[in-house]
């Protein structure tokens, strides 16, 4: 064999293998997957909802709308902190009865997983980023760190028309 025909060999096996390392697998979820970040400080699940409610109240110089309704697990209310970007879930499972954050639910605006996700970006580019879902139903990939039932989720809500993310959740169910 000559040189140039070892020279397209090695080619046609790199080009062959460019897909594998382009759809390499995605490393698992970890804990800072479930981060939010406002300003300069980084939020989570089972933090008092206070603190985050009033960072984001001054990130958006207007008070969050909220409603509440008795808990059907735990002693007091659950709450929902809303305005037209985000949706902060609560329940009342803190010290004293106090309210952390369980749900943090995007539904607009710049924010964006701590792996780059946002609204917009293409089902590729969250398989990209994430490898395959744990799960998908319907229009949801949703992404467990864990088996287990209160394991935190991620989860995108996709247009099965334009394949892009319309929504993302950041989960804790606290069912336990």
């Amino acid at each position: 064999m000559n040189c140039r025909h070892n020279t397209i060999c090695l080619l046609l096996a790199l080009v062959l293998a460019l897909p594998a390392v382009i759809h390499a697998a995605a490393p698992p979820l970890i804990a800072e997957d479930f981060l939010l970040l406002i300003g300069d400080t980084e939020y989570t699940f089972d933090i008092p909802a206070a603190t985050m409610v009033a960072s984001l109240e001054k990130l958006y110089e207007t008070p969050m709308d909220v409603s509440a309704t008795a808990s059907c697990l735990f002693e007091g209310e659950d709450k929902e902190y809303a305005n037209d970007e985000l949706l902060i879930g609560t329940c009342p499972r803190g010290r004293n009865g106090e309210d952390v954050v369980e749900t943090i639910l995007i539904l607009g605006g710049l924010w964006r997983t701590t792996r780059g996700i946002g609204i917009g970006d293409s089902r590729t580019r969250v398989i990209d980023a994430y490898g395959e879902p744990s799960l998908v139903d319907y229009d949801q990939l949703i992404y467990a760190m864990g088996s287990e039932v209160d394991a935190p989720q991620l989860i995108f809500q996709v247009d099965l028309e334009t394949d892009t993310v319309l929504t993302f959740a950041l989960l804790r169910n606290s069912s336990k």
